[in-house]
């Protein structure tokens, strides 16, 4: 929050090896619906081609009226009035969290994004945090969630920006309550997860190539639907999309 923005990966990256996705509901409203790529040039015939194959529903006003928002800098102001505004809230999560939650959950000191990642202090998992925490009304994400293999980081994510300081403070107040509780009566002890089962692998390109053939085909099946109401009313049949890669040696 503090200083120079963190840099993104994809401005490290030398070899145009990166793509960087991201998405404008949070930096304006959710509702917006509108997200962005950013590709290494020999990408961006490819993603184009995905893109029409999958989707030609693409918000057109809406990305016109944004695009003269960021060009007028109505976009810049509003991120330099939010970062003022959540390095505030970060601050009081920080403070509240050395004096309540001190040989419970360390926050590190980092001064970016929109959510904290806090450490635990108090012998319990990921996982059991999160349920302590949940058991008491606070929503955080355990986080093992996010990695794919290896062990147990001992940590949960808080999320902050979204909350002004008299709800920080309550917020971590009864977090400290959650993670003091040890024992046989702690719902936590008896989470549904297996605490002493390994962490569950997957292979990285598989889930990506899942995650894709189900959004592939839920999205030819609303482009076949459209083209037989079209057809219905006298339209040519519809183009053929395939999802195979090109045989065109030429590239």
């Amino acid at each position: 929050m503090d200083g120079h923005p963190v840099s993104v990966l994809q401005n490290l990256d030398k070899n145009e090896s990166v793509i960087l996705i991201g998405s404008f509901n949070k930096l304006l409203f959710s509702s917006l619906r509108v997200g962005y790529m950013v590709l290494p040039k020999r990408l961006i015939d490819t993603i184009l081609a995905f893109r029409f194959g999958i989707d030609q529903n693409a918000v057109g006003l809406e990305q016109a009226i944004l695009a003269d928002f960021m060009e007028e800098g109505n976009l810049g102001r509003h991120m330099r009035r939010m970062r003022e505004l959540y390095a505030n809230r970060l601050q009081t999560l920080r403070r509240e969290g050395e004096k309540h939650l001190k040989g419970l959950l360390e926050i590190p000191d980092v001064k970016a994004g929109l959510y904290a990642v806090g450490f635990l202090r108090n012998g319990m998992s990921s996982r059991q945090a999160e349920s302590a925490a949940m058991s008491h009304g606070i929503e955080t994400m355990a986080l093992d969630r996010f990695v794919l293999s290896g062990t147990d980081p001992n940590g949960i994510v808080i999320g902050f920006a979204a909350f002004d300081d008299h709800v920080i403070r309550r917020g971590v107040a009864t977090l400290a309550i959650a993670l003091s509780k040890r024992g046989s009566d702690d719902r936590c002890a008896r989470d549904s997860w297996d605490d002493s089962a390994p962490p569950q692998t997957t292979d990285l390109q598989s889930l990506l190539e899942g995650v894709a053939t189900k959004y592939e085909t839920r999205w030819r099946s609303n482009f076949d639907r459209r083209w037989r109401r079209c057809g219905e009313m006298g339209a040519e049949s519809p183009p053929h999309v395939t999802s195979e890669p090109s045989t065109d040696s030429s590239d």
